[in-house]
């Protein structure tokens, strides 16, 4: 099942909200690059977002990218705007450790704690957990029975790890699906562990390197993304970014501008340069058994004819 198949959750771009325009969204008979830039600035303008940034592709090529409003400093927002991406990631993530998978150093089937030896809870059911388990959301760990205010504290990926030696399952490995932060950072550890490379690094070299994303990166060190913005009580206020590690991590952590998340997005649909096997970007586009979620992508049934 491909991904061209699927209709995928949230990777057009950087927000669009049909529903608080008031507008009809175009069909695809009438998308054109003046109709979308047209949509989206209409959009900003009567929702109040300060500012976004889209891009377009089809049949492997960008048709469109652009950016619409402003940033934090007032600047415009272009299609070259550093964006943080925040779960986004979580795929960028699922492809690391499928690239790992097929350099033969991890196994998605084997448990998590064959492959990294310091990865322990306070319950024993985890030493059941796959690597699969981690990317399809379904390892049994939560939020609920994660020390969270621990996990924030931490300034790497190996102490992230460590503070989990307290944590409790909410299910059995497998059975439920729970959507955590959690999973995503101990597959970054993982990749860290088995490549001896640091997560952003290896990012950069296999993935970004490989696909022309010259301007994407894990973290801020080396980009100055835009700064974000939360609406309260309809008014869009400046919001603080993530501190240390949870601004640089495998479940939230990449920077990228839609210029960039265009030549991602043709890698997602098996055109353009491949990262990893057909066989293996379809098993990160099926769902899991108990949930419509692959492999760091929220997945529903589509209409063939019309993706």
């Amino acid at each position: 099942m491909r991904i061209r198949a699927m209709v995928v959750a949230g990777m057009a771009g950087i927000g669009l909200g049909t529903a608080a325009t008031g507008q009809a969204a175009p069909t695809r008979e009438m998308v054109s690059a003046s109709v979308f830039d047209d949509f989206l600035e209409r959009a900003v303008e009567s929702t109040g977002l300060p500012g976004v940034s889209a891009v377009i592709t089809h049949r492997g090529e960008v048709v469109h990218a652009g950016g619409y409003g402003r940033d934090s400093a007032g600047a415009a927002v272009t299609e070259r705007t550093p964006m943080r991406v925040a779960s986004l990631t979580k795929a960028f993530t699922a492809m690391a450790v499928m690239i790992a998978v097929e350099d033969g150093v991890i196994d998605l089937d084997r448990p998590v704690v064959e492959q990294l030896p310091d990865f322990r809870t306070g319950d024993s059911r985890s030493d059941r957990i796959t690597v699969r388990h981690l990317l399809n959301q379904t390892s049994g760990l939560a939020d609920s029975t994660v020390d969270i205010r621990a996990t924030e504290s931490v300034d790497s990926l190996e102490q992230y790890v460590a503070t989990l030696r307290t944590a409790r399952l909410a299910a059995e490995p497998g059975t439920r699906w729970a959507y955590s932060n959690v999973n995503y950072n101990l597959a970054a550890r993982l990749v860290e562990v088995v490549s001896g490379r640091e997560f952003g690094d290896y990012l950069r070299e296999r993935i970004f390197a490989q696909l022309g994303m010259s301007e994407s990166a894990l973290g801020d060190e080396t980009l100055h993304p835009a700064q974000g913005f939360n609406s309260l009580f309809g008014r869009w206020i400046t919001r603080r970014e993530l501190p240390g590690l949870l601004d640089a991590s495998g479940s939230a952590g990449v920077i990228t501008p839609a210029a960039d998340r265009g030549r991602w997005l043709i890698s997602q649909t098996g055109s353009g340069p491949q990262r990893v096997t057909e066989e293996n970007l379809t098993v990160m586009h099926t769902p899991s058994p108990v949930r419509d979620y692959g492999m760091g992508w929220g997945l529903e049934p589509a209409d063939a004819a019309r993706c």
